[in-house]
């Protein structure tokens, strides 16, 4: 045998070794849910939901019966997707998307030969392109990026109105908001069958499949509605049942291909019901948007290719970040980042998960709550445990590069994040002056494009955030300064599409304590520009109007800096007095 053919013979065989791995890890149909309760679902809470496909689903599957997703959409959409705390990655419910550096569920299967399709809403972030599904992982999608799109937009083209289930609007990776005719489901669900179709030769294939329902104002198609009694429960409970019905076109699309025996199906919901047209969280307290029992407890399933311990209940405490890891353990992937999630696998053989502490948390101008619910399972506020886990999670974890010893440095990473103007934002430095009189403006920080702090050679400080440039009053203790001084800028841009025209920003500036600037400005404009820009400490981007004294490491977060002193978080005066501990000496 020739060395050629040798050479052709060998490759052949690893073509072969790589096609027949290809083939063994399954198809992904990730199922989630919006707003259903626990009791929604059949198997939690009660018997008689109308639920009998996703039924069938644990019955092949496991259930686990004490999951907790959030209390909201947003964050346990980003616990999802990332396998991370949402603190971690986003501060809810204002914030731009995850950023581009984050690894999520998508991008891991896709790097690893899965083809990715999302379908349905998204719900995080619209704002910024880069926050899109398609720039998240996925292939392709279509749906909706947040639900006051589905009416369409405004006599003035915003996206002002509350959502339908009726003729939605919705958009494609390739084609633009367009209004389409029809029910949501119905369409959504056709969507998710074609894609399963031409599987085959996409395989293998995640489908991201996030269905609006049961979220309000929860209404189904006539076909459903006649099958219950005209009350609000009874067309809640048609819309469950129509829910389920599209979530069956999808596993009969599994079966009609010879796919299901290949595909891992998980099944799950965001956050507790509402109660609005009936009892969603039975046996359990709370309601979407608190911090209960049955504000965070929702059903989860999941249905391995193999049936693996088919029908099995699991009632260990679990939540929805686990999801990601369990997906990749079942695909044979590795994750090349760090998880805050587990691998729930082990389970299903009686072993145990590391005990750990799950904590829920909303925070945005004038509302601000959090739970814990510890590893014995007492849930609660835990005011010590929670303070503890905020001082660890609110900072920012950026690339730090050091460019001089005085300070000056490039700092890169979570480009969402590391850009006040959307939700909170604060920014941190020790700062120490030169001997030497102050010869021109000196730079603080700047993102090009995006924003600046700039000190002045009257001892003023000019702030810049988008196109709004404030000017703060002088510092009168510069004369005397020569040891480190913390600056601290802080910041909270609202960004609500459906009350567009209320929106509000706020921004404070302290030197040494000193508040010398509190502005505030109705209806900001949207901030525009380069996230990835690096972030400029001690000089400007153009390596000019350098910094002539010291300055220390900064931190940055997504939190709003109290000047509270007795406020029980984020009080502003304890990383003031942590900040110059990293200064040049």
């Amino acid at each position: 045998m020739t060395m050629r053919r040798c050479v052709f013979f060998a490759l052949l065989l690893v073509s072969n070794f790589l096609h027949a791995a290809t083939l063994q890890k399954p198809n992904v149909l990730l199922i989630l849910l919006d707003d259903a309760g626990y009791s929604d679902v059949a198997g939690f809470g009660r018997n008689d939901a109308p639920t009998p496909n996703i039924q069938s689903i644990a019955q092949e599957g496991v259930r686990f019966t004490r999951h907790y997703a959030d209390s909201t959409c947003k964050p346990a959409r980003l616990a999802l997707l990332t396998g991370r705390e949402s603190a971690r990655v986003a501060q809810s419910p204002d914030f731009r998307g995850m950023s581009p550096d984050i690894v999520t569920l998508a991008d891991a299967l896709k790097t690893n030969g899965y083809h990715t399709a999302h379908i349905g809403k998204w719900h995080l972030g619209d704002a910024v392109r880069g926050a899109w599904p398609d720039q998240q992982g996925f292939d392709e999608w279509f749906g909706f990026l947040n639900q006051f799109q589905l009416k369409g937009p405004d006599a003035e083209g915003q996206f002002t109105k509350r959502p339908t289930y009726i003729d939605p609007w919705l958009q494609s990776d390739h084609t633009p908001l367009q209004q389409y005719r029809g029910h949501l489901e119905d369409i959504l669900a056709e969507r998710v069958v074609a894609q399963i179709k031409k599987g085959k030769q996409n395989a293998p294939w995640f489908i991201n499949y996030w269905l609006f329902a049961p979220h309000h104002p929860s209404t189904a198609s006539e076909e459903y509605l006649k099958k219950f009694p005209d009350t609000p429960e009874g067309k809640y409970r048609a819309l469950l049942a129509q829910a389920d019905a599209e979530i069956g076109k999808a596993l009969q699309a599994l079966r009609d291909t010879q796919q299901l025996d290949n595909t891992l199906i998980v099944l799950a919901s965001d956050n507790g019901g509402t109660n609005q047209m009936m009892n969603n969280n039975f046996p359990y307290a709370g309601v979407k948007g608190e911090f209960l029992e049955g504000s965070l407890r929702t059903p989860l399933i999941i249905r391995w290719p193999d049936k693996r311990s088919a029908g099995k209940a699991i009632d260990d405490i679990v939540a929805i970040q686990d999801i990601y890891p369990t997906v990749l353990a079942a695909a044979g992937i590795t994750p090349t980042t760090a998880l805050d999630g587990e691998n729930l696998q082990p389970l299903l053989d009686n072993q145990k998960l590391k005990p750990r502490n799950l904590v829920f948390e909303i925070g945005s101008l004038g509302l601000f709550n959090h739970s814990i619910l510890q590893a014995d399972g007492a849930l609660g506020t835990a005011d010590n445990i929670y303070r503890q886990w905020r001082d660890k999670k609110t900072p920012l974890q950026l690339q730090y590069h050091a460019l001089a010893n005085n300070g000056q440095a490039r700092i890169t990473g979570d480009d969402f994040r590391r850009a006040p103007g959307y939700g909170a934002f604060s920014f941190v430095i020790g700062a120490t002056l030169s001997p030497s009189s102050p010869n021109g403006p000196q730079t603080i920080a700047e993102q090009k494009g995006l924003w600046s702090l700039i000190y002045n050679s009257d001892n003023t400080f000019s702030v810049r955030i988008g196109n709004d440039t404030v000017v703060s009053q002088p510092w009168k203790n510069a004369a005397r300064n020569k040891t480190c001084t913390a600056i601290s800028l802080t910041s909270f841009y609202t960004r609500s599409r459906l009350h567009a025209g209320h929106n509000s920003a706020q921004m404070a500036l302290y030197v040494g304590g000193e508040k010398l600037l509190d502005w505030r400005q109705e209806n900001p404009a949207e901030i525009d520009g380069d996230f990835s820009e690096p972030t400029w400490i001690g000089r400007d981007a153009q390596g000019q109007h350098a910094w002539q004294g010291l300055l220390s490491q900064p931190q940055f977060f997504n939190a709003l800096l109290s000047d509270n002193n007795s406020a029980a978080f984020d009080r502003g005066q304890d990383t003031e007095k942590r900040i110059c501990a990293t200064t040049p000496k």
